[in-house]
């Protein structure tokens, strides 16, 4: 579909593997990660009767176009300060979703993805934080 191809093709540009250009930042590969959630909130869904968005918003859209635009460190830097806004916004969800969920499979899903998102936010700033070309930036 339409987002899990623009999610490969970001996270393969910013793994590096697309584009030799495009540093690699190993620990902050969050799409394996990130397909195993989506398949569990299929699941969820199905269960629920709910549907999940096939496919991102205008503004979503516009956003990856942006930082797929971008190259080099310019990249590396919009990328990163995506993956903080994103993931401070789930994480912050999450603890919601955990404390104040009807549905007590909601809660744990919750719960589970807490430390996760935690990390992918301490190394996207991390990543973020380092001197340009600084190979720890993990």
């Amino acid at each position: 579909d339409d987002v899990a191809a623009r999610q490969e093709t970001t996270a393969s540009r910013y793994s590096g593997s697309a584009d030799s250009r495009r540093p690699r930042f190993p620990v902050l590969r969050p799409q394996a990660q990130h397909q195993a959630n989506r398949r569990s909130a299929e699941r969820a869904a199905k269960i629920l009767g709910i549907s999940l968005p096939s496919a991102m918003d205008a503004k979503q859209k516009a956003e990856v176009d942006r930082i797929c635009a971008l190259s080099g460190a310019a990249f590396d830097q919009a990328y990163l300060k995506e993956v903080i806004h994103l993931q401070t916004k789930a994480l912050t969800m999450s603890y919601h979703e955990a404390s104040n969920a009807a549905v007590s499979g909601f809660r744990h899903f919750a719960g589970v993805v807490i430390p996760t998102i935690q990390d992918q936010v301490s190394s996207a700033k991390r990543a973020l934080e380092a001197p340009a070309g600084d190979k720890s930036r993990t």
